[in-house]
């Protein structure tokens, strides 16, 4: 336990870990403010159209601010997108060299002459897996509470009310279905989507930081037998990028890593099986390549 507690304080003092952070909530903030722009300027519509009439404040529900969270169906951001293209090589420039370092120093010994080659792996892949999740979901939820502040919007149970009369053929609100259909072609939880945006949220955000701590132990994987620094930083994106472009051209985009990760589900036939196969192939690469790394290796350690 104080090797793993010695190894978060070791990243809290790296300054990477910081500009890291500071770059991922800057794109994120980025985002928020241009998605807002979008919500008051359809927000004020909808005041304008229906404000006066008895069911008003059922349709201005309908622009609700989670809907502009990063990456949301509604959010238009290039930001959001940039968010999700880049978040494999800022966030691991922070942690996926740290066994890299030890190696190149020769202060990997020193630990392995102390404590069992399971414990010292253990404990990198633990610290490296949680700090990445972590540098993923704190600017989301800095982007989330801006956007919810600037709105005021926190509850979404009126939001929630309406869409259900919309879906209901009896309701008069069925006529506008039309106008807002485009919002609710979610695959992959849509009714959840609806029923429950926080939740919703929750679920895609934290499989957004699952996959990005996987990205990072694949490329701490391959640090124990890449010799060059940049190289290995730039391991979780080549492989997050190689994935992309290998599922795009067997066209399984339905499997492709940005997309199901994105949570606005840019693509038709997403299900759970896409994600279970991402995090098996993701799996199965990080235990190959450690243990190419430690027979690489086995001679120095």
């Amino acid at each position: 336990m104080n090797y793993i507690l010695t190894e978060y304080r070791k990243i809290f003092q790296n300054k990477f870990f910081y500009i890291s952070l500071l770059i991922m909530i800057f794109i994120s903030i980025l985002s928020a403010l241009q998605d807002l722009e979008i919500f008051f300027e359809n927000y004020n519509l909808q005041v304008l159209i229906y404000g006066d009439k008895t069911y008003g404040k059922k349709m201005i529900s309908l622009v609700s601010s989670h809907q502009y969270w990063l990456g949301m169906p509604i959010s238009i951001s290039l930001y959001a997108q940039f968010y999700y293209f880049i978040f494999p090589l800022v966030i691991g420039m922070s942690t996926v060299d740290t066994i890299y370092n030890e190696l190149k120093s020769g202060n990997i010994n020193y630990y392995l002459s102390r404590m069992s080659r399971k414990k010292y792996y253990f404990g990198k892949y633990l610290v490296v897996f949680t700090i990445s999740m972590i540098l993923f979901i704190i600017p989301i939820l800095t982007n989330i509470i801006y956007i919810n502040i600037r709105t005021g919007i926190w509850n979404y149970s009126l939001y929630t009310q309406t869409i259900h009369n919309i879906f209901d053929s009896n309701n008069p609100l069925h006529i506008f279905f039309t106008q807002y259909e485009n919002r609710f072609q979610l695959e992959f939880l849509s009714r959840l989507y609806i029923n429950n945006p926080y939740l919703y949220g929750f679920i895609m955000y934290i499989l957004g930081a699952i996959f990005c701590g996987l990205y990072v132990s694949i490329g701490l994987s391959c640090s124990l037998f890449i010799k060059n620094r940049y190289l290995v930083i730039l391991t979780p994106f080549l492989i997050y990028i190689g994935f992309w472009i290998i599922f795009s051209a067997f066209k399984l985009s339905h499997i492709d890593p940005f997309n199901i990760l994105y949570p606005a589900q840019p693509v038709v036939n997403i299900t759970f099986s896409s994600y279970i196969i991402n995090i098996l192939i993701l799996f199965v690469l990080t235990i190959v390549f450690f243990i190419v790394g430690v027979l690489y290796n086995e001679n120095n350690l």
